[in-house]
This record gives structure tokens, C-alpha cells and sequence, in this order.
């Protein structure tokens, strides 16, 4: 169930974005989202004691790192503007009250002392989006025709 279910919404997710036009995204934001990708690749990488490059290439065959990160941040910036536009016109987006209570269960369920501590660590931002974006996920789900062949 598990694996049908990640699978329903990793294909959802494709299907949105397959047809999804994008006029210009911000260069701000993408280039917050190289960082961000180089940032993860690099922390990996330095346990292995190789760059990114490095590790880049010799872990997923990637010749061409930097075009690699900035096709990949194109592509997140573009599912976040898509995603945060569903939201938008299907009134996804929670009252701030009612952000703060599902950011405090967050933080309750997964061990957390209390939502000042889980915010010492993580950015509030990035974790409305993560709402957000399942909030999407599951209304995509909610309304999909799926068939099965």
C-alpha cells in the first residue's frame, strides 16, 4: 500500500508537471535552490572525502555537474511555484493560526520538546511549503481519475 501510494503520487506529480507551463522564474530562487542542491551533494561527498564533482560522477554517472544542478533546481523551483499554485486556487493554504498547530503537532509527534526547538534546527518556511506541498499531494490524490492497465 505503502509503495502503491508513493508511486500514485510520484506519477501525479510528473503528470503536473508535464503539463504545467512556466513563462520565467526567478533567478533569486533558482539560484537558492542551486545552493541548496550543492549544499546537499557536498555534505555527502565530504563523507566520502571526494567534492561533489567527484562524487557526483562516480555515484550517479553525472558528467556535467553544474548543468545537473541547475536543471535540478529549475525543476524544483518549478514544482514549488506549480504546487503553491494549487494551493492558492483550491484554498490549500491554512490560516497562520491553524499553520501553527499542525507545525506544533509537527514537532510533538516527531519528538520534538516543543515548535521553538524544531525551529532552532529548520527553517519555518521550508516546513510550511513541506504542508503545503503534501496538502497538494493528497488533493491530487483526492481528485485523481485514476485507471489502471
Amino acid at each position: 500500500q505503502y509503495n502503491y501510494q508513493q508511486n500514485l503520487q510520484s506519477e501525479l506529480m510528473a503528470l503536473l508537471m508535464e503539463n504545467s507551463t512556466f513563462t520565467e522564474l526567478p533567478e533569486a530562487l533558482i539560484a537558492q535552490h542551486e545552493e541548496m542542491i550543492k549544499y546537499n551533494i557536498e555534505s555527502t561527498a565530504a563523507m566520502y572525502g571526494v567534492d561533489g564533482p567527484t562524487f557526483a560522477y562516480y555515484f550517479y554517472n553525472i558528467t556535467d555537474y553544474d548543468a545537473f544542478v541547475k536543471e535540478n533546481a529549475n525543476y524544483s523551483c518549478q514544482t514549488m511555484v506549480a504546487v503553491q499554485a494549487i494551493a492558492e486556487k483550491e484554498g490549500l493554504i491554512p490560516e497562520e493560526e491553524e499553520m501553527n498547530k499542525r507545525l506544533q503537532k509537527l514537532a510533538l509527534d516527531n519528538g520534538w520538546e516543543s515548535l521553538e526547538q524544531l525551529l532552532s534546527q529548520y527553517d519555518k518556511e521550508e516546513i510550511k511549503e513541506s504542508l503545503i506541498y503534501e496538502d497538494v499531494l493528497a488533493y491530487l490524490v483526492k481528485n485523481a481519475k485514476i485507471t489502471h492497465e
